[in-house]
């Protein structure tokens, strides 16, 4: 333990927290050979055997420590918070709690206890949600043809003397946003008029 290490650590606690939030130098202990731990009691009075750690480290043994964190660590006999509980089973816990009391003899009946003690209102079924279809063109494109982007979707014809020939190809086009925003503004690109 140096003297070095226990004033930095005080110096931070003393900017860190506020005062009487700690109390008297507990312990100093090396984690590694660069990282150690100061603590000190905390005396907050809903923080009974809790210990303000400050870790300090340094980049190599040239360094000088530097604050690192100030936590608040529980102690041997410190008071903690239960372990949690998912919100289902503590539910199904008081219902049956409420069910025992006789205070109500179904699920149903605890519900509507618990309701009226929250001041919830039952949720009403949600109406499904809208769904959008959204269509895509497709053009055919055959050997003899070429396909551009003013083309109409057309739909495959059948054709008797095809019969031994190979189906035709469907391709599935997109025009380019630009080209898009071009056609519907009706104005040309101001870079092309350049």
């Amino acid at each position: 333990m140096t003297s070095d290490n226990k004033a930095l650590a005080l110096r931070a606690l003393e900017e860190f927290c506020e005062p009487g939030s700690f109390g008297d130098f507990f312990a100093e202990q090396e984690i590694s050979k660069d990282h150690v731990e100061v603590q000190f009691h905390c005396s907050l009075p809903a923080y009974k055997n809790w210990l303000w750690t400050v870790v300090l480290t340094r980049v190599d043994k040239k360094s000088p420590f530097t604050i690192s964190e100030i936590v608040l660590v529980a102690g041997e006999g410190a008071l903690l918070a239960p372990p949690w509980t998912p919100w289902a089973e503590r539910l199904a816990e008081f219902r049956k709690q409420l069910r025992e009391e006789g205070r109500a003899a179904s699920d149903a009946e605890a519900d509507a206890i618990i309701q009226g003690l929250t001041g919830a209102e039952p949720a009403e079924p949600k109406a499904p949600p809208k769904v959008r279809v959204r269509q895509r063109r497709i053009r055919v494109v055959g050997e003899d043809s070429t396909a551009t982007n003013d083309e109409q979707p057309q739909e495959p014809q059948e054709d008797s003397s095809d019969a031994g020939a190979e189906p035709k190809t469907k391709v599935r086009t997109r025009k380019p946003r630009v080209e898009k925003k071009k056609e519907k503004s009706g104005k040309p690109d101001s870079d092309s008029d350049k």
